[in-house]
């Protein structure tokens, strides 16, 4: 008599069989990007500065304007001499260490910021409906499946130091934080960056400063 030999088929195979089938049903897209993103996702959370981010950092390129921010009946505060909120910068990088040049006729400072050894990721759905209005009933899965664009921000605060016109508002107990701003889904690039804000605050002044960026 002929033996019927049954193939035995192990629980983890057959476990990724059926989320395989799963994913493929109609009306339930497939998730397989590691860089897709989700709706409702919001990450907060502060980390270390590792390689990844380090060579993110390295790639942002600062353009060569900058504005110093004044609310609605805001004076200066003697940070301008030529009647304008618009300086030139320049943006030096020497490793850790990052000097911001702020250039108008008759004023000059030097902003230097101390990369930190932590920053703060800020990552969240900003619950935007798409160009053109809300999605249709029942329609959950925005950019073609790929998720909402997460507005970004990776924050770093660091002793404010500077010169020329930051010499009396930096040193003491003054810092200065770098944020970073921009739009993009979970594998960040540095291209996802397409603006800054550079904040001093401490007891000495508290204002700030804000441009746009480019990736190299």
């Amino acid at each position: 008599m002929k033996k019927h030999r049954c193939k035995v088929v192990s629980l983890t195979t057959l476990s990724v069989f059926v989320l395989a089938v799963a994913l493929a049903l109609p009306g339930r897209p497939a998730r397989a990007c590691a860089c897709c993103s989700n709706e409702g996702q919001r990450n907060v959370q502060t980390q270390p500065v590792d390689d990844f981010a380090a060579g993110i950092l390295a790639d942002v390129r600062f353009d060569a304007a900058a504005h110093l921010y004044t609310g609605e009946g805001d004076a200066d505060g003697g940070w301008t001499h030529a009647d304008s909120p618009d300086f030139q910068l320049a943006v030096t990088k020497a490793g850790a260490s990052w000097a911001f040049t702020f250039t108008q006729p008759g004023t000059a400072g030097t902003l230097t910021f101390a990369m930190p050894e932590a920053m703060t990721k800020f990552e969240v759905d900003p619950r935007e409906p798409p160009a053109g209005g809300p999605r249709p009933s029942g329609e959950t899965e925005p950019s073609g499946g790929l998720g909402p664009v997460l507005y970004k921000e990776w924050r770093m605060t660091a002793p404010a130091r500077g010169t020329g016109l930051f010499a009396a508002v930096t040193g003491g107990d003054q810092q200065a934080t770098l944020i970073l701003h921009g739009h993009g889904r979970n594998c960040t690039e540095a291209g996802h960056f397409t603006a800054w804000t550079v904040v001093l605050h401490g007891s000495k002044v508290t204002t700030s400063f804000f441009g746009t960026l480019s990736a190299q």
